[in-house]
């Protein structure tokens, strides 16, 4: 990457869940949220969330 020249950024999304959603999909679609909110506003950051129902 360094030799090349290309920019690399990480934008990790990072959830706990107290209680489980009510599926599987449910909870990848909050994780891909919260990922994407760093994206769209800083890039190269982490973003953490914690899911209560």
């Amino acid at each position: 990457m360094l030799r090349n020249g290309w920019l690399v950024t990480f934008s990790i999304g990072v959830v706990t869940y107290n209680q489980m959603p009510k599926s599987v999909d449910e909870m990848v679609k909050l994780a891909d949220s919260v990922m994407y909110s760093v994206k769209t506003s800083t890039k190269n950051g982490v973003r953490y969330h914690v899911f209560t129902a």
